[in-house]
């Protein structure tokens, strides 16, 4: 009885109106937030998160649990509905508006986005969060996969042990965003490496553009024997850090978080075309070449035409360039499960005016 009474609630127009109110109120929110603390500080808060914490104390309806909420509240309404013929209309433009729904629910929850930077004639088969990083140790001249240290366990401070390595990494300072400062006189004490002889991290406000801040880490390498000492490294670093441990060189990057590809994509050509008479960059395209698993074709990425495989879209979205001369093309990947959701629903909401407009003018002609 309660749950048959729980089913008509969600049901009334007033749920529904009440959940539209309340997703209404999460946009504006949102959106003042991001020009404030960023894109991806909105979106982690309001946009992709079940419950919003007011004040830190108060738990309110977030953007994915108010959609479950609204698709909820069309579901109950179709299941409590009668159908009969003069409804088909209205009840065919509820059936498109949940799956418009059920569409941007699967979107938030699963889609992965990121950027791909390829120098011209290299390939990539790899995707770069746009927000978090990771501590990379690769082993250099050999078979040995590459241990990742995340940014939990970098944040964290706790010594970080791998089997895989003859050696453990214990942080002494890590900033999300930092910059470097040169000292007055080089480093002596703690057998200073590389950047840490000379130069400091000095911590800096987070920036609302996740892709303008530089993460830094430093820290002391123990058990590498004389390579043991003080390190720094930081995102985006020109010149690696590369220690000797255990007769091997093991290079050390703070880097973004990388996702495997099921194939690989080569820059083969990229191209710029300028406005006329200055140097400012009317459009650029990138020619590939992708390469899954030893099938080879090629595709064109420009500025209004992605390249879509595999589930992934690859937008044409910046460049690189040095002394005049482009040193990398800048994609942005999507992966979207819910891409089609919204051209389906679109359709069933337009077969369901028509058919209502339809029954409206059937109506008014038989008077």
């Amino acid at each position: 009885m309660h749950a048959y009474r729980l089913i008509r609630w969600m049901a009334e127009a007033r749920s529904f109106a009440l959940g539209l109110l309340w997703l209404m109120a999460i946009l504006v929110l949102g959106t003042a937030t991001e020009k404030t603390q960023g894109l991806y500080a909105a979106q982690r808060v309001y946009f992709s998160s079940y419950i919003i914490w007011l004040g830190g104390l108060i738990p309110l309806p977030g953007l994915l649990t108010t959609v479950a909420f609204i698709f909820t509240s069309l579901v109950c309404k179709l299941a409590l509905e009668r159908w009969r013929m003069k409804h088909l209309g209205t009840i065919i433009i509820h059936i498109g508006a949940a799956v418009l729904l059920l569409g941007g629910f699967l979107t938030a929850c699963f889609s992965r986005e990121g950027s791909m930077l390829i120098p011209p004639g290299e390939s990539r088969n790899y995707l770069e969060d746009y927000q978090h990083v990771e501590l990379a140790v690769t082993p250099l001249g050999g078979a040995q996969p590459e241990i990742i240290f995340t940014e939990a366990q970098l944040n964290a401070g706790s010594k970080l042990n791998n089997l895989a390595i003859p050696f453990a990494i214990d942080p002494v300072t890590w900033c999300r965003n930092c910059g470097l400062e040169r000292l007055p006189q080089p480093v002596t004490e703690g057998n200073p490496h590389g950047v840490a002889i000379n130069f400091i991290f000095k911590s800096l406000p987070h920036d609302p553009v996740e892709e303008q801040n530089r993460a830094g880490l430093t820290f002391r390498l123990l058990g590498a024997g004389q390579s043991d000492g003080l390190y720094a490294v930081f995102q985006d670093m020109p010149i690696p850090e590369i220690v000797m441990a255990g007769g091997k060189k093991y290079l050390l990057a703070l880097r973004p978080v990388r996702a495997s590809l099921p194939f690989a994509i080569q820059l083969l050509h990229f191209q710029e075309d300028l406005y006329p008479g200055t140097d400012k960059p009317r459009a650029y395209q990138s020619d590939v070449l992708v390469n899954d698993h030893g099938l080879l074709w090629h595709s064109l990425i420009s500025m209004n035409e992605p390249l879509r495989y595999h589930g992934y879209t690859f937008y044409q979205s910046s460049f690189l360039q040095s002394d005049g001369e482009q040193t990398a093309t800048v994609l942005a990947v999507v992966k979207n499960n819910g891409r089609l959701f919204p051209y389906i629903a679109g359709v069933i909401i337009a077969a369901g005016l028509l058919i209502h407009l339809a029954q409206r003018l059937g109506r008014r002609c038989a008077l």
